[in-house]
């Protein structure tokens, strides 16, 4: 997680070193939440960030995430041939 948030978030997205803390307790936050409705508005004041941060980094987040799943799904079908 460290090494996607260093590289592919801040580094490719050109984000700022100094918001690393707040999306990381961003996604702590995320990944502790029990219900599947977010509120976005919530994880700003908790995260002390904006609202358009919050959901720019939910999509930066999410293209990482189905970019990996792609090059996972590429490879088992590249093991089957």
């Amino acid at each position: 997680m460290n090494m996607m948030l260093k590289v592919d978030i801040l580094y490719i997205q050109e984000i700022e070193q100094s918001y690393l803390s707040k999306i990381k307790k961003l996604f702590y936050l995320l990944a502790m939440q029990s219900s599947t409705t977010l509120n976005i508005s919530q994880l700003s004041i908790d995260c002390g960030i904006s609202h358009s941060t919050v959901i720019n980094s939910l999509k930066i987040f999410a293209r990482c995430m189905s970019y990996k799943y792609a090059l996972q799904t590429r490879m088992w079908f590249s093991e089957e041939i």
